[in-house]
């Protein structure tokens, strides 16, 4: 699947919060995929301020996805799912110490799957994510694997 990219990205900052929100939603729902440009340091290291995210419609949402969601302030946010509950989930930043607030899955807009800059370009697509976001929040589970754990750790110095 070739993904077009345009010359001049989106970015949070170029238009309302609000408005890429309906935006976003509405190039997804049509099948397409849409680019932008990431912006605050709550998901570094895997996503940095200035990397380019490309978002995807949502089939099914897992633990360990990036999401595009509406946040309770009505703010954008891309942060990995941690925890899914009856009618709602739990999301936090992989630099961010304490969960975020439940959202409905209402609010949950896309599913990152492309991540690009300084230097490097790779998917997040399942399994990759979901590795990711385990060996990110939760470490002590890969004690048992010292390959995969060192891959990680590689993964983490590339990225850092």
């Amino acid at each position: 699947m070739i993904l077009p990219f345009t010359t001049k990205m989106i970015t949070v900052d170029t238009i309302r919060g609000e408005d890429f929100l309906h935006l976003a939603a509405e190039v997804l729902r049509k099948g397409k995929t849409i680019p932008f440009v990431a912006s605050g340091p709550s998901m570094s290291p895997l996503i940095a301020d200035g990397d380019t995210v490309i978002l995807w419609q949502i089939a099914r949402i897992r633990v360990g996805d990036v999401v595009l969601l509406r946040s309770p302030s009505g703010l954008p946010m891309l942060h990995r799912v941690v925890r899914k509950m009856k009618d709602s989930v739990v999301t936090r930043g992989d630099a961010c110490l304490e969960d975020d607030e439940p959202v409905p899955f209402a609010s949950v807009v896309g599913r990152a799957i492309r991540v690009s800059g300084r230097g490097y370009n790779f998917h997040l697509t399942f399994p990759f994510s979901y590795l990711i976001g385990l060996g990110i929040l939760r470490p002590s589970r890969f004690r048992r694997y010292p390959v995969l754990r060192s891959v990680l750790k590689r993964l983490a110095r590339l990225l850092g």
